[in-house]
């Protein structure tokens, strides 16, 4: 129910009365959109209602955009009423934080992807306190039924365990960019990180790198990931010594520059001649790191010499964070992404019933379409 402040010391129960009977009746598709609503007068004497409760109630019912009032015409269903036309993405951080690159990159993308008939809303704090902002304005998106669909950026752990509406409201279209999909979760869209880095060693072996080094973010999904590495190379004929194996948290900063510096170290045959950053929040500073140690970094599709370095660099395309050296970069086409969770939504607004879990490959720069 939309709940409404008291006006003129009247309580807004009749007012929200009219309110859910036209809403309730535009979300069946029992008035469709650029329908006809009934006059003003024949809403007072179906809901037994004065003409200041019927006007508040068209009110709300125009902001929320469900109806439109034409002069001298009437009232009609908006041609796009939020419960098709509205999509919501909730991030996990607040607006004003710098978050890890990937959700930012999301972010960024959400911000750019309006269509005809088609408008997405952020909400941030969703795993803050239910007092948030954000928070309340999503619930009374939802319990007003002013969403076509909803998408989580993340799993919603916070929002589950609270039994919150947002998550368990029926009929309400959502998706979830998560990997780990728990039983009786959402759909979900994720990047196949597993293939990541087979996929960065096959280029390094056809480059004819043999010695290796893996740098990663240091989080527990991330580290179990980096105990297949040494097997994966080898598999392609590469060496990876314990040392150029190396899972760092992105709030080290600056320091990551000195790691940079301290894998390269050595004689050409001695150190690895092939290195994989695999999370975008760390190219800045690696690569910071080796143009700094004077290693000859050879460029995507330029012969080199032995014991020059070959860079692959994790990206979320089209935003590449910056390299102080060239780098080939491979990753997830966050667009793509973006339109899949709106397809997702979409299969669910159809009645069908949408995998469980969609995955989004890795893809050179070269191969974007």
């Amino acid at each position: 129910m939309h709940v409404a402040a008291i006006k003129n010391g009247r309580p807004p129960d009749k007012r929200d009365r009219v309110v859910n009977d036209l809403r309730e009746r535009i979300v069946a598709g029992n008035l469709a959109p650029g329908a006809r609503v009934a006059s003003q007068k024949e809403l007072e004497k179906r809901h037994k209602a004065s003409s200041d409760t019927v006007q508040d109630a068209m009110r709300v019912l125009r902001e929320d955009g469900f109806i439109e009032s034409q002069l001298r015409r009437g009232t009609f269903v908006a041609p796009h009423p939020p419960h098709v036309s509205q999509f919501a993405f909730a991030f996990p951080f607040s607006p004003d934080q710098q978050p890890q690159h990937f959700f930012w990159a999301i972010r960024a993308e959400v911000e750019r992807w309006q269509r005809p008939a088609c408008h997405v809303q952020s909400f941030f704090d969703m795993d803050a306190a239910v007092s948030t902002k954000d928070y309340q304005r999503l619930l009374r998106y939802v319990q007003s039924d002013r969403l076509a669909g909803l998408v989580f950026v993340s799993h919603p752990f916070v929002l589950r365990h609270r039994k919150s509406p947002i998550t368990g409201r029926l009929g309400l279209p959502r998706v979830m960019i998560e990997l780990d999909v728990d039983k009786g979760g959402f759909p979900a869209v994720y990047p196949d990180t597993p293939a990541f880095i087979p996929k960065a060693f096959d280029y390094l072996a056809m480059c004819g790198c043999k010695r290796v080094a893996v740098v990663n973010i240091s989080t527990v999904n991330r580290e179990l990931e980096m105990t297949r590495v040494p097997k994966l190379a080898a598999e392609r004929g590469l060496l990876v010594k314990p040392q150029w194996l190396q899972a760092v948290p992105a709030e080290l900063g600056p320091w990551i520059q000195q790691l940079g510096r301290l894998l390269v170290q050595g004689a050409p045959g001695e150190r690895p001649d092939g290195l994989v950053i695999a999370d975008d929040n760390l190219v800045p500073q690696l690569t910071a790191g080796l143009a700094l140690s004077g290693v000859k970094v050879r460029a995507y599709g330029e012969l080199g010499q032995p014991g020059d370095l070959v860079v692959v660099a994790h990206t979320n395309f089209p935003y590449p964070t910056p390299s102080a050296v060239p780098v080939t970069r491979l990753g997830y086409d966050v667009p793509k992404l973006v339109g899949i969770c709106m397809e997702l939504l979409d299969q669910q607004r159809r009645g069908e019933t949408p995998p469980p879990l969609t995955l989004l490959p890795a893809i050179f720069e070269g191969d974007l379409n």
